[in-house]
């Protein structure tokens, strides 16, 4: 097993300003970051949102596993997933805004045969709005799909890219520009800009709901299946990223939260240098229950 640091007092950045990577502090609304240490039933919304997930159906003595990506949430594809509080409204966005979607995961098998849910903020009914990230295993080749859904029966932007079909884990990275239609829609896996396959393009009514973001299922338990293997980060920006980024993120697991190089007070620069910062100097987690 790979060295694990699990716990907040190792250093990681708590902002843009102390962070070797503030870009992606910019337009950054969600952060689920299993790495940054076990926290029992809640994973934490680190992005200062609070928007913090529910450990539901789910075991925190034996789903909490260590492996080759720090700290990561094993989920049963049975009715294991993290529900979000959605308190502040920041996850609900509108098909003319541009959004991104971070995430790494694994499965338990190369080739799957039901559809895999990774994350969604997804109405089941009232006209099924919202978006979703799915592994789709009954279409051929196992692809991943996207899909932005409107209020309106029909109305759907969604797009299927080809999926590295194996047991090794996988950073994506989901872009979205808010131009209502499905070219808007990017997916880049391990850096890597995939090539579309458009199915739907025909959105051209609201994708707002009020139900939770979701990782590890869609709202429904029975259909697309809950997600099935090991799932990382997800991150959240209320804004369109880019190739420098998802190779960024790609790179480094923790990206946002790798401390810039500073020197000590009164001393010489160090090279590497990282300072520890105590949990309590996460204004993020406080006032969590």
């Amino acid at each position: 097993m790979s060295q694990v640091f699990p716990s907040y007092a190792e250093g990681f950045a708590t902002s843009a300003g102390e962070s070797a990577h503030p870009e992606l502090w910019k337009g950054l609304v969600g952060a689920w970051v299993p790495p940054l240490g076990v926290t029992g039933g809640t994973l934490f919304d680190v992005s200062g949102y609070k928007n913090h997930g529910t450990l539901t159906n789910m075991e925190p003595a034996t789903d909490w596993m260590a492996g080759e990506k720090g700290w990561t949430l094993d989920y049963d594809g049975v009715d294991e997933s993290v529900i979000t509080s959605n308190a502040t409204g920041v996850l609900d966005f509108e098909r003319t805004d541009p959004f991104s979607i971070s995430s790494w995961h694994r499965t338990v098998d190369a080739a799957i045969t039901l559809p895999l849910s990774l994350w969604a903020k997804f109405e089941e009914g009232g006209g099924n709005p919202g978006y979703y990230m799915q592994l789709r295993g009954p279409d051929a080749g196992d692809p991943y799909q996207v899909s932005l859904r409107g209020i309106t029966s029909g109305h759907f932007a969604t797009t299927n890219f080809p999926r590295s079909s194996d047991t090794e884990w996988h950073h994506l990275l989901m872009t979205y520009d808010g131009s209502s239609v499905a070219a808007g829609l990017k997916l880049y896996e391990d850096a890597i800009d995939l090539a579309p396959t458009v199915l739907d393009d025909t959105l051209a009514s609201s994708m707002s709901n009020s139900v939770p973001f979701q990782i590890g299922k869609r709202e429904s338990v029975s259909f697309p299946g809950p997600y099935e293997g090991q799932i990382g980060p997800v991150y959240v920006w209320n804004r369109e990223l880019t190739a420098n980024h998802a190779l960024r993120l790609f790179v480094d697991t923790l990206a946002p939260f790798v401390l810039a190089r500073r020197p000590l007070v009164g001393g010489p620069a160090a090279s590497g240098l990282i300072i520890p910062i105590a949990m309590h100097h996460y204004p993020q987690l406080q006032g969590a229950n």
